[in-house]
């Protein structure tokens, strides 16, 4: 069987500076031009406006989900719930789904379900 070359696919990155934390986890995308980044440390719920063509970033804002101290971390897109997004708040025990207000960066995300887990689960690290 002979060898064959394939063309070498180059293809590069380009980091952008987030709002300083020692813990970064998780990133999904619920809308075009949106991802939403979590934070751990601080529970924070990173909004950041990408431009769709080139996927540069263009804006972020943070919030905090619930309380600094609610660990937020892991991040997955809801299929029932267009735009939500379903969260872990791992040092509450808690799933939330929230709606991150897609179209305003400022605007907090707003919170339109909470699952408090039963004793004696501990820690949700992610809900898929």
């Amino acid at each position: 069987m002979p060898l064959t070359t394939l063309p070498i696919a180059l293809k590069s990155a380009t980091e952008y500076p987030l709002p300083a934390n020692g813990q970064t986890h998780e990133i999904v995308s619920p809308a075009p031009g949106l991802l939403l980044v979590s934070q751990q440390p601080d529970s924070a719920l990173l909004k950041i406006a990408v431009d769709p063509g080139s996927g540069r970033l263009l804006e972020v804002a943070k919030h905090t989900i619930q309380s600094p101290f609610a660990g937020l971390h892991g991040l997955h897109v809801s299929k029932s719930y267009p735009g939500c997004v379903w969260v872990t708040l791992q040092f509450e025990s808690e799933l939330l789904l929230i709606d991150p207000i897609a179209g305003d960066l400022a605007a907090e995300p707003e919170i339109r379900k909470r699952i408090k887990l039963p004793a004696p689960a501990r820690g949700p690290h992610v809900v898929v």
